[in-house]
């Protein structure tokens, strides 16, 4: 049964890096490379404002991911009615400029998917943010 097993883990892998290939290789995509511990500090701030469950205010409980391709610079903010925080995160890589949002909840969930370190590749296509950890897929994400 061993065997078997580990075939079927292998064939996971593959198609998990095709994929990953292939979203990475789109041209019409866009993709944000941030090292995880940044990414990590930054949303365990913003999730004291943005994951805290406001029914009146739902765009409140989002992340903002604003990236700039010129200065290769990505900004994660959030806010609601009395504070707003926002983190530049200097060390992170976009190949085109981008301004999206998301559940603070499930990015938070998605990053915490996987170890302390490395890099998250972010790729946005149509109205989805896909989150991989090598070529590992830590979670879709609807964007807001």
């Amino acid at each position: 049964m061993i065997p078997g097993y580990l075939v079927m883990l292998q064939r996971i892998r593959n198609v998990a890096a095709f994929l990953f290939h292939h979203l990475t290789q789109e041209t019409n995509n866009m993709k944000i490379v941030i090292p995880k511990t940044e990414l990590s500090e930054a949303l365990c701030s913003l999730s004291r404002i943005a994951c805290v469950a406001n029914p009146i205010l739902p765009a409140t409980r989002l992340v903002r991911i604003q990236a700039d391709a010129k200065k290769q610079s990505v900004v994660l903010s959030a806010g609601d009615l009395d504070q707003a925080l926002q983190f530049t995160l200097p060390n992170a890589k976009a190949d085109a400029d981008l301004d999206v949002a998301v559940s603070c909840a499930e990015l938070k969930n998605a990053v915490n998917g996987c170890g302390r370190t490395g890099e998250l590749t972010f790729i946005v296509q149509a109205d989805e943010l896909t989150v991989f950890n090598n070529e590992l897929q830590l979670g879709i994400l609807t964007l807001a």
